[in-house]
């Protein structure tokens, strides 16, 4: 029995590029492709794993604090403040949002890894961005 987990969770759409609406990488693409297994009725074939955000402790594990702690901060900044951080890295936008989407998107594939570590599920699929 191949018992398939699947983790998702439509607030990482929130994540989107405030300067550039037509980048390839927006939030449509995840939601698309979660519509997409839906249609071919492959979400009900699976095992759902519950979303989650991941921990600071476990994002310490491979960042710096210090880009952790950047990361955390941009809930808290002006848009315009974001834009402008965003464009100190090579091919990354952030917004506000992006706090809880990079959250969402790293501790769901923490929580599929753990489902399949454990035996729970024997390969797992994440839709997830950033």
């Amino acid at each position: 029995d191949n018992k398939v987990g699947l983790v998702y969770d439509s607030k990482m759409a929130k994540h989107r590029n405030l300067e550039d609406a037509s980048h390839p990488e927006q939030p449509l693409r995840v939601l698309k492709v979660y519509e997409h297994l839906e249609k071919q009725g492959l979400v009900s074939r699976c095992v759902p794993i519950s979303s989650r955000e991941a921990t600071q402790e476990e994002l310490l594990l491979k960042h710096t604090k210090e880009h952790v702690d950047a990361i955390l901060g941009l809930k808290d900044m002006s848009e315009a403040d974001v834009v402008k951080m965003g464009a100190d890295f090579d091919s990354i936008f952030l917004c506000p949002e992006s706090t809880e989407a990079a959250l969402l998107s790293a501790g769901c594939v923490l929580e599929a890894t753990e489902r399949v570590c454990s035996g729970e599920v024997q390969s797992a699929c994440c839709v997830v961005r950033p």
